[in-house]
C-alpha cells in the first residue's frame, strides 16, 4: 500500500493565499541580488506570488515596497521590482 505524500505548500506573498508549491512562482533574494527563480531551487531568502496579474501589481504598488522589503531582508528598491515584473511577464508568455 503507497502512502500518498502531501505536496508542499506555500502563502502567495500578495494575497497571503496557500497554495501548492508548484504552482507559485518564486523569487530570491541572495547576495544582494533579486532574481526569479525559475526552478524553484535557487540559494537564498524565497518569497512565492500567483501567478496572476493582482498579484503581480503588488510588485509596482508604493505600498507594497516595505512588505517586499521585510520578505527579503533586503532594501529592494522599487526599480528592482519592477524589473522582476517584467521578467515574470515574460518567463509566463513563454510558458503558455
Amino acid at each position: 500500500m503507497k502512502i500518498k505524500k502531501a505536496e508542499p505548500q506555500r502563502t502567495c506573498l500578495s494575497c497571503r493565499k496557500k497554495q501548492v508549491k508548484k504552482n507559485l512562482i518564486r523569487i530570491t533574494c541572495f547576495n544582494g541580488k533579486i532574481r526569479l527563480d525559475k526552478e524553484q531551487n535557487l540559494p537564498g531568502r524565497g518569497v512565492y506570488l500567483c501567478p496572476n496579474d493582482s498579484c503581480l501589481a503588488s510588485l509596482e504598488a508604493k505600498k507594497k515596497l516595505k512588505l517586499w522589503q521585510r520578505a527579503f531582508r533586503y532594501p529592494a528598491s522599487r526599480a528592482e521590482l519592477l524589473s522582476i515584473k517584467r521578467e515574470i511577464e515574460t518567463f509566463l508568455e513563454k510558458k503558455r
